[in-house]
């Protein structure tokens, strides 16, 4: 299942054949929108919401909720200069958004990309005030000084 953000980018991807993507209507899946697909069976989920500061926010959120809900979060990172995916899919084509989908990394492994960038990791300080949210990747071992 592709999750975006706006009915629009949903409508369009579907319009143009891909199909399974649903729209959150926020910058963020909901719990009882996670509930409702996990009750249905589903459990393998790319995030592809907006690139701007809410989208990142978003899928940060949406895959904590996921977390401990055996559920399998990747996530789309859509190319420089992108908002969202009815962009790519009108500059690009739907084949370049299929590419993205099938190429989605790892949830955990995007989200630890995401808090290291935002440290230096210069000192001992970063690298132990980083450590502790990684530690739920079970990589905080790999940080610690």
């Amino acid at each position: 299942m592709v999750v975006v953000e706006g009915f629009l980018d949903a409508l369009v991807a579907t319009a143009r054949g891909v199909l399974g993507v649903v729209a959150t209507g926020g910058s963020a899946l909901t719990d009882s929108q996670l509930e409702t697909v996990l009750r249905y069976g589903e459990r393998s989920f790319v995030l592809a919401l907006d690139s701007d500061e809410a989208g990142q926010k978003g899928t940060e959120q949406s895959l904590e909720r996921m977390y401990g809900r055996k559920a399998r979060a990747y996530v789309l990172t859509l190319p420089e200069g992108l908002k969202d995916p009815d962009e790519l899919i009108k500059a690009k084509g739907v084949e370049a958004f299929r590419a993205l989908v099938s190429r989605a990394e790892a949830g955990a492994k995007w989200k630890a990309k995401r808090l290291l960038s935002k440290h230096s990791l210069q000192t001992d300080r970063d690298r132990c005030l980083t450590s502790k949210p990684l530690g739920q990747f079970g990589l905080e071992k790999e940080w610690m000084v």
